[in-house]
C-alpha cells in the first residue's frame, strides 16, 4: 500500500501533470496512515513476514537484471548495425546477386537494417527481389481494429516496411496477418512460399556490462524466453536464423 501511494504521486507529477505540492498534499495522508500499517506490521517480520518479503526481493532482483541485460543488448546492437535507408541506398548503387521470392525480416527496431539481413549480404551475398521488414508491435489497449493494425510504407524497388500492432490481449498470428495485407495491397505474399529470416543472439558471459552472477541469470532467462517461431505461429520450415555471439 505504501508503494502504490509512493507510485501514484509520481503518475499525479509525471503523466497527469498535477504541480508536485499539490500531489504531496493530496497523498500525505493516505501514506500516512499506510505508514502506520507498515510499522505496526514489521512486528511480525521475524515470525514469518520475512518469506514473502524476500520473495518480492527475489522477483524484483530478477525483472532488474532483464531489464538492465535487455539494455545493454540494445546498446551494443544499435552500436553494431547501419541505418536502413543507408544500407538501402548503398544497395540501390551496388545490388549484389538477386534471387527470385519474398524474404520477410523480423526485427523490433524497424528503423535500422535487421542483423539477419546483414548477415544474409555477408555470408550469402545474394537479395531476394522482394525484402519485407516487418515489425510486430503491441499496443495499450486490449484489441486493435483490424483497419488500424497493419501499415506499410515502400522504401525501395526491392524493400518494404511492414509494422504489424495487436493489442495485449490478442495473439499475433503473422500468416494470417500477412494474406490480409496480401489482399489489400495486392502484395502476392505466402506464409509457405516466404522466407522468414530471423536474428538470433547467443550470449555469453563476461565482466564489462555486469557482474559475473547476474550474467548467468539474464543467460538462464534468454535461454527459456519464447521462441519468436512459434509465438508470431510461423511455420518453421519456413525460417532460416542468422545470429551472432554478443557479450553481456
Amino acid at each position: 500500500m505504501v508503494v502504490t501511494v509512493l507510485l501514484l504521486n509520481v503518475i499525479a507529477i509525471r503523466y497527469w501533470k498535477w504541480p508536485a505540492m499539490a500531489a504531496v498534499v493530496v497523498l500525505a495522508p493516505f501514506l500516512l496512515i499506510d505508514l502506520v500499517f507498515l510499522g505496526s506490521n514489521s512486528l511480525k517480520i521475524p515470525q514469518g513476514g520475512w518469506f514473502p518479503l524476500a520473495l518480492g526481493a527475489g522477483l524484483v532482483t530478477i525483472i532488474w537484471i532483464w531489464t538492465k541485460g535487455t539494455r545493454i543488448l540494445t546498446e551494443k546492437t544499435a552500436r553494431e548495425t547501419v541505418p536502413l535507408a543507408r544500407l538501402i541506398e548503398s544497395l540501390e548503387h551496388r545490388p549484389p546477386n538477386m534471387v527470385r521470392g519474398t524474404a520477410i525480416f523480423l526485427t523490433s527496431t524497424p528503423q535500422v537494417a535487421p542483423i539477419a539481413l546483414l548477415h544474409n549480404l555477408k555470408h550469402n551475398q545474394v537479395l531476394h527481389d522482394n525484402n519485407i521488414i516487418l515489425t510486430v508491435a503491441t499496443a495499450d489497449i486490449p484489441r486493435v481494429a483490424d483497419q488500424n493494425r497493419i501499415s506499410v510504407e515502400t522504401l525501395g524497388r526491392h524493400f518494404k516496411r511492414v509494422n504489424l500492432c495487436y493489442g495485449f490481449m490478442e495473439t499475433p498470428d503473422v500468416p494470417s496477418a500477412l494474406a490480409w495485407l496480401g489482399q489489400e495491397h495486392g502484395l502476392k505474399l505466402n506464409a509457405m512460399s516466404t522466407s522468414f529470416f530471423l536474428g538470433r543472439r547467443s550470449v555469453v558471459p563476461s565482466r564489462e556490462g555486469m557482474p559475473l552472477w547476474q550474467d548467468w541469470i539474464f543467460i538462464f532467462l534468454m535461454q527459456n524466453a519464447a521462441n519468436p517461431t512459434g509465438f508470431f505461429k510461423i511455420p518453421p520450415g519456413r525460417v532460416v536464423e542468422l545470429g551472432a555471439k554478443v557479450t553481456v
